[in-house]
C-alpha cells in the first residue's frame, strides 16, 4: 500500500472511531408534555385551602412566585423539571419531572413535596401521566440523601389504583379525579431493618386535573424508633381553590 493511500486508510480509521464516539455521546431529551403541563403546572397566585379531617383546623397552599423549568441529566438523558415554589404548612414544594424511556413507555410525574416526611426529596408523586391508555401503572422514584460512600436512599413506589368522576369534597364535585396510591421508605441506608416495614407508609393522593389535589390521606409511622411502632392516619380534604394557569 502507497504512502498517500495509507494515509487516507488511517484517517479514515480515525474519523469511523470518532463518529463512533459521538454516537454513544448522544443524549436524547425528554420534555414534559403539553398535555401534563396544562393539567398541572399552576401559576403565582394559585391557592388551596384544606381541612384537617381530625382536628377541623385549615391549611392553606399559595403559588406566591414563578415556577423554575430546566433539565437535568440522568445517564444518557437531558429530562425536563418544573419546580414551583409554594407557601404552606404541608408542602415545601410542587415538583414536576419527565421520566426516561423505560419499558417502551414514558412518564411525567407530579410530586409533592410534604413536610415531616422527606428531608432532602424533591416529592411523593401523586399524579402520573403516561403514553398509553392503561390505567394500572406501577412505577418509583428514588433520591439520595447521602453521597456514595454512605447512601441512605429515600424511595417512593407508586400505582394507579383508578379514576372517578362526579367526586365530591366538602361540597365540591370533580368531572375527574385520579387515585395514586404512594408507598414510601425511610432515610436509611439500604441495610437498615427499618426499611421492613417500608410498606406500611403510604400516602394516597386523589387529584384532578387542572385543578390540583382533592384529597390526600396520610398513613405513617411517627416513631423515630423501628423498634417500636407507633401507626397514625391523617388526612385532608379540599374547601376551596382558585388555580390560575
Amino acid at each position: 500500500m502507497g504512502t498517500t493511500r495509507l494515509k487516507f486508510f488511517l484517517i479514515g480509521i480515525v474519523l469511523i472511531g470518532f463518529a463512533g464516539c459521538k454516537q454513544k455521546e448522544r443524549v436524547d431529551m425528554r420534555s414534559l408534555s403539553d398535555r401534563f403541563k396544562k393539567e398541572c403546572i399552576f401559576q403565582k397566585n394559585s391557592y388551596w385551602v384544606y381541612k384537617n379531617d381530625s382536628t377541623g383546623t385549615r391549611d392553606s397552599t399559595y403559588i406566591t412566585g414563578s415556577s423554575i423549568s430546566n433539565y437535568s441529566s440522568s445517564r444518557d438523558y437531558l429530562l425536563e423539571y418544573i419546580q414551583t415554589p409554594v407557601e404552606s404548612s404541608l408542602f415545601h414544594q410542587f415538583y414536576s419531572m419527565a421520566e426516561p424511556l423505560r419499558n417502551s413507555y414514558t412518564a411525567d410525574l407530579f410530586l409533592f413535596g410534604l413536610y415531616n416526611i422527606g428531608w432532602c426529596d424533591d416529592g411523593a408523586p401523586g399524579y402520573i401521566t403516561y403514553e398509553d391508555t392503561l390505567t394500572n401503572h406501577t412505577g418509583g422514584v428514588s433520591f439520595n440523601c447521602g453521597t456514595n460512600k454512605d447512601p441512605q436512599f429515600f424511595i417512593y413506589y407508586s400505582t394507579q389504583m383508578g379514576k372517578s368522576s362526579g367526586f365530591a369534597v366538602n361540597g365540591l364535585v370533580f368531572d375527574r379525579v385520579d387515585f395514586t396510591r404512594t408507598t414510601f421508605v425511610h432515610p436509611h441506608t439500604p441495610f437498615s431493618p427499618y426499611l421492613i416495614h417500608a410498606d406500611m407508609d403510604t400516602i394516597d393522593f386523589y387529584f384532578s386535573p387542572g385543578n390540583g389535589l382533592v384529597k390526600f390521606i396520610l398513613r405513617i409511622d411517627t416513631s423515630r424508633n423501628y423498634q417500636y411502632r407507633k401507626r397514625a392516619t391523617f388526612s385532608w380534604s379540599l374547601l376551596k381553590y382558585k388555580v390560575v394557569q
